[in-house]
């Protein structure tokens, strides 16, 4: 067993064991910190391949990611998730739906929130008729249908929670549809990442015994995904990933090189519906991608995140696993905000889904750029419901 492996097997037993132990206590940090655990399974399964050769795609430079880099790799990732889980399990706290909606039409928001998802069903529709998955992430598939989409889709929240099944059932296929017309897969993490939320925290009984069985399933599925692989290729969800973040293990250690810090990227994300600034040179991604392939990109059409560990290291070297601690701390503040009450947590769970998964993804910049104009209107949305829902509410009494 080599030295990395060996990190990778410390690794992944016990962010899989804290995180077990933190989906008890907390569904939502608990849940993301599984999603962290996978990256980290991830990681060990590569190392297992062993060494690898790395060809520039457009420049055909052809150099060896060696041994030294799988330790370097196994050590940064090891010590990212000890920090964010030590920060997550601190003083952690259960993540419990309201059960009072008395002071709230549920009623009223679930038909204005499940309006707007028709109507983006419908322009979305309409607008992804003329392009495909090369489309999407050149940015022409951010169109006014998607936003609505976005925004729709906390009826399936409310849906949820007043179990209007026919509704949630609508949310779910739309969005099937449009992932299968597009081929893009991470249309599906938007209503599924906030129902697996929803589902954990509603799971008090044999908790245990359903963790097990997922994870066993889980398993399966991966493991059988790796024997089922052509030679030469691994099949896993998201190995290419890992791949790329050797890639950039290898290219940025020793050198001045170094990408902007992903806190600033994310930022500015936030406000660039109001901002309109190019993120081009402030998105690592865009700079993997140029790094992986040997070429500079003229109009940042290649995005290419290679988990939070890449982004990170490349912004700060050694001292970028200070973003474990720095990313928990934001996890639990957007679940102190989901929380607030029914409609708080029916407006922003999508978004905070989305963000939150995009984030350890390594795609921390276009996590909340690619929403910015649909958070927004989020937030305009809710501050009309929260006026209307209050009148009608006073007015029925």
């Amino acid at each position: 067993m080599s030295s990395a492996v060996f990190v990778d097997v410390l690794n992944l037993v016990c962010t899989l064991v804290g995180s077990v132990w933190l989906v008890r206590r907390d569904r939502f940090c608990g849940f993301f910190a599984l999603v962290a655990s996978y990256y980290a399974f991830l990681v060990l399964v590569f190392h297992l391949g062993g060494v690898f050769i790395h060809q520039e795609g457009f420049t055909g430079k052809i150099y060896e990611i060696d041994e030294r880099t799988f330790v370097q790799v196994s050590l940064y990732a090891a010590t990212f998730n000890t920090l964010f889980l030590v920060v997550l399990s601190v003083g952690a706290r259960p993540f419990e739906l309201a059960q009072r909606l008395t002071d709230i039409d549920m009623g009223l928001v679930t038909n204005v929130y499940f309006g707007l998802f028709i109507i983006g069903a419908v322009l979305y529709f309409f607008e992804s008729s003329s392009f495909d998955y090369a489309g999407y992430v050149s940015f022409r598939g951010v169109a006014y249908g998607w936003v609505l989409l976005i925004v729709g889709t906390s009826s399936l929240v409310t849906a949820y929670l007043r179990r209007s099944y026919l509704y949630l059932a609508t949310v779910l296929l739309v969005y099937a549809y449009f992932c299968f017309k597009t081929g893009v897969r991470s249309f599906l993490q938007m209503p599924l990442l906030p129902l697996a939320i929803l589902s954990l925290a509603n799971s008090d009984r044999d908790l245990g015994k359903k963790l097990a069985l997922y994870g066993g399933v889980l398993l399966t599925a991966a493991f059988a995904l790796l024997f089922l692989r052509s030679s030469g290729e691994l099949a896993l969800p998201e190995i290419f990933l890992v791949h790329g973040l050797h890639v950039v293990f290898y290219s940025y250690s020793g050198n001045d090189q170094h990408t902007v810090s992903p806190l600033i990227g994310f930022a500015i994300g936030f406000v660039n519906f109001f901002a309109k600034i190019d993120l081009d040179s402030l998105d690592p991604a865009i700079r993997f991608a140029q790094d992986f392939f040997g070429f500079t990109t003229p109009d940042g059409f290649y995005h290419m995140p290679f988990t939070w560990y890449a982004d990170s290291f490349a912004a700060h070297g050694y001292m970028g696993v200070a973003y474990g601690a720095v990313w928990a701390v934001l996890i639990r503040g957007l679940k102190w905000l989901v929380l607030r009450d029914p409609l708080t947590l029916a407006a922003f769970l999508p978004q905070v889904c989305w963000v939150c998964f995009f984030v350890i993804r390594g795609a921390a910049a276009n996590a909340t750029n690619s929403i910015t104009t649909a958070i927004w209107l989020s937030i305009a949305v809710y501050g009309f419901l929260r006026i209307a829902s209050v009148g009608a509410m006073q007015r029925a009494r």
